[in-house]
């Protein structure tokens, strides 16, 4: 009785934390939507001017950085890729886990994040697991997968606040 009771909240559990419901923004002011932190827009660099900045660096810290979303998690938002002309995108990841942003909708749109910027290696898993949050097709994860066979040197960032320009008009 009490192994079906424990079965039973366990899997009641696992239902409600994995139906999270749509992304909602911690405030919306004009077409801008805040996500986490509330962060000001003034004084941000380029993505191309943190990739400039990064080649000397190891880190940057309380940094604000603007650029255009690529794609988001497709799984629950829990990052976001922002394009970068000098390089490969930037993989933006939020502190804690404490915010997502919007799962579909963010491609294409204007973004501004703060956090931090670290030099690291991305594991030939953490890859595997961004392939499996893309919104792509098994056929296209697969090929994808195959072709990593090694760890990467990126720039990661880990923001604590995000604001996304037009998803609000897009709802």
């Amino acid at each position: 009785m009490t192994k079906n009771i424990f079965i039973s909240s366990l899997a009641l559990m696992v239902l409600l934390f994995s139906c999270s419901g749509p992304v909602e923004p911690t405030k919306v002011e004009g077409s801008k939507s805040f996500y986490g932190t509330e962060i000001s827009l003034e004084q941000a660099m380029s993505i191309n001017e943190l990739t400039n900045e990064m080649k000397s660096k190891d880190s940057l810290v309380d940094v604000l950085i603007e650029g255009e979303i690529v794609e988001t998690c497709a799984v629950k938002g829990c990052w976001m890729t922002i394009a970068n002309q000098e390089g490969e995108d930037l993989r933006v990841r939020f502190k804690d886990y404490g915010f997502f942003v919007p799962t579909e909708g963010a491609g294409g749109k204007e973004v501004a994040f703060k956090g931090i910027a670290l030099k690291s290696s991305e594991s030939v898993e953490m890859q595997h697991h961004y392939i499996d949050d893309a919104d792509l097709s098994d056929e296209e994860k697969a090929k994808q997968k195959e072709a990593i066979t090694e760890p990467k040197d990126v720039i990661s960032f880990e923001a604590v606040g995000v604001v996304i320009t037009g998803m609000a008009e897009s709802k």
